[in-house]
């Protein structure tokens, strides 16, 4: 199930439609009025992805947050794993996002989070909080990967799995840190390769995996995302090829 909100708009309409062409389940996707679906615009030169144009807006209207607050936890009944992916467009507020882990946290659900600096505090006591170097190092204040992974780790009482793009990931679990080397031969665009990451570990916990196992199968699923052009999608036997190369699976 994916939750949202889009506006009552052509792009809106546009990705509604290609949503349910994937068989993705969006009735959890609400259409708000006085709301403009968010647009990115991706800029190609000579088949590398160069610039990105935005047309957004960050306010939400409450009506249609509160819908999807309660779509969410009604789908809770029947969810494996829960997922926040914060792009900072106005549709999670920190009260919101407390209740609804608190009710998946007490049906025992899994609860990964990929948030914006700014709404850090939104998230603690997670099994998994994903991030990349850049905003790890804003969050944390800190200028190296293991201070930044351990102050996050610390602050927000959960796994950190940090991104640094060429070199690979770390995780930071249980006062321990473990590293992997980047798996990508050759990097066309690095486009939803944070999604990718995100997604692939909330597969394998939803599984029953452990933060280690996901990370693993996460870095082999961005290393075959990013060798392909735009926001590309992952298949199993990619994931299954690519981690037969990686130097730290037996």
């Amino acid at each position: 199930h994916l939750f949202g909100v889009v506006g009552k708009d052509e792009a809106g309409a546009r990705l509604k439609r290609l949503l349910r062409e994937e068989g993705v389940i969006c009735t959890g996707v609400r259409t708000a009025q006085s709301y403009q679906t968010t647009e990115k615009q991706r800029i190609v030169i000579s088949g590398s992805h160069a610039l990105r144009l935005d047309r957004e807006v960050h306010q939400v209207p409450s009506a249609a947050l509160r819908v999807m607050e309660r779509d969410i936890c009604a789908a809770l009944q029947h969810a494996d794993v829960l997922v926040f992916v914060d792009y900072r467009k106005g549709a999670l507020t920190q009260a919101s996002v407390r209740r609804i882990v608190r009710h998946a946290q007490m049906r025992g659900i899994p609860v990964l989070a990929d948030m914006k600096p700014e709404h850090a505090h939104f998230f603690s006591v997670l099994p998994l909080v994903t991030r990349n170097k850049a905003e790890a190092f804003a969050m944390a204040g800190a200028v190296t990967v293991r201070g930044a992974g351990r102050a996050l780790s610390r602050t927000l009482r959960s796994s950190v799995l940090l991104t640094e793009s060429a070199d690979g990931m770390t995780l930071f679990h249980d006062s321990e840190d473990v590293h992997v080397p980047a798996l990508a031969q050759h990097v066309v665009d690095v486009s939803g390769a944070g999604d990718t990451v995100t997604a692939a570990a909330a597969l394998v916990l939803a599984r029953g995996g452990s933060p280690t196992e996901a990370m693993y199968i996460a870095n082999a699923a961005a290393a075959g995302v990013v060798s392909l052009p735009g926001t590309a999608r992952i298949t199993a036997s990619s994931v299954r090829r690519i981690l037969q190369t990686a130097p730290y699976v037996s």
